[in-house]
Formats: structure tokens, C-alpha cells, sequence
């Protein structure tokens, strides 16, 4: 076990991890790319400038991790362990990431590029997209209720296959609530 250790600059892509669980660390400037994180447990970590890209993420726990200025492009979350499941993306590429069937009820996504994400079946309750870029994200059969999309922009969500209970909206982006209708707005 790993307690309250820093990892700067560490490329992991080439260089095995020394533990399976990590508690208090922080990974910063670390590249991860196509590295297996399998039965592998992080706890109140952050990892800040930290590349992602093509990692594999089963039965990993990730209970209140802070992904800040990261690159997690083509990431699977849909196999995290769904009791350790807690996060916070800042400032990150989640590009064609998928979070099917995924747990995020009360997550945070601030100012993260999030094109072509796939979030169908997942339940986001209660979480908040503030500025970030949903172009081409996918919310299909997605609980949608109460989540807060006053700052996102470019989502396209259909109000008859997912649920909207008391979401918020601003008023400058509701062309991507009614883009199903095929209407003109001006």
C-alpha cells in the first residue's frame, strides 16, 4: 500500500506500479497510456497533467479522485467498481470515453471536453456539466435528473428517451433539449 506518496514525471506505460492500493497520492505530469490499472484501488488522489489515453480500468476503485488538466481520451469507465466509485474531472479531455451503465450521481464535470462521450444507460443525478463541450455525447436511456447543463454547451439530449426530473437548463442553449423536434429557433 502507497500512503500520501507523490509521482512526478513517472511514465507508467513503461515502468510497472509498485502497489494496488494508493490512499493521500498524488500523480502529477505522469503518463499512463495503455497501461492495465485491473484490481487496483486509488483513494483521495489526484492526478493532475496525467496522460490516459488507451488505459484499461477494470475492477479498479476510484473513490474520491480528482482528475485535473488530464488527457483520458478513449478511456472505458463502464467496468470501475460501481461501491468505490466517487470523481471529480477538471479542466480534462474525456473524448469518446464511455460511462455506460455507470453510477456518476453527484459528479462534477468543469470545463472538460467531453466529444463524443458515450453516457447511455448511465445515471448522472445530481451532477453538474459546467462549461464543458458535450458535442456528439451520447445520453441514451441516460437518468438525467437534476443535473445541471446551464453551462454546458453542444449536448443534444432527447426528452423521450431519458429522464429530465427537475434538470436545468439555460435559456441560450435549449436547442440541444429540442433538437429532436426539428424546429427552427431564433
Amino acid at each position: 500500500m502507497c500512503i500520501d506518496e507523490t509521482y512526478k514525471g513517472v511514465d507508467f506505460s513503461v515502468q510497472k506500479m509498485k502497489g494496488t492500493e494508493y490512499d493521500g497520492c498524488v500523480f502529477d505530469t505522469c503518463i499512463f497510456s495503455s497501461h492495465n490499472f485491473s484490481n487496483i484501488s486509488f483513494l483521495d488522489c489526484t492526478f493532475e497533467n496525467c496522460n490516459f489515453t488507451q488505459v484499461v480500468m477494470k475492477k479498479i476503485a476510484l473513490k474520491e479522485v480528482i482528475f485535473q488538466n488530464c488527457k483520458l481520451v478513449g478511456v472505458d469507465f463502464s467496468e470501475v467498481d460501481d461501491l468505490l466509485f466517487s470523481v471529480i474531472f477538471k479542466n480534462s479531455t474525456l473524448e469518446y470515453s464511455t460511462f455506460v451503465y455507470r453510477k456518476l450521481r453527484h459528479t462534477v464535470f468543469d470545463n472538460c471536453n467531453l466529444m463524443e462521450a458515450d453516457f447511455s444507460n448511465a445515471d448522472l443525478t445530481s451532477s453538474v456539466f459546467k462549461k464543458s463541450n458535450l458535442e456528439n455525447a451520447v445520453f441514451s436511456e441516460t437518468v438525467l435528473d437534476k443535473v445541471d447543463f446551464r453551462e454546458a454547451y453542444n449536448y443534444q439530449v432527447n426528452p423521450q428517451n431519458n429522464s429530465l426530473k427537475k434538470a436545468i437548463f439555460s435559456n441560450q442553449n435549449l436547442q440541444g433539449l429540442l433538437y429532436p423536434y426539428d424546429l427552427i429557433i431564433e
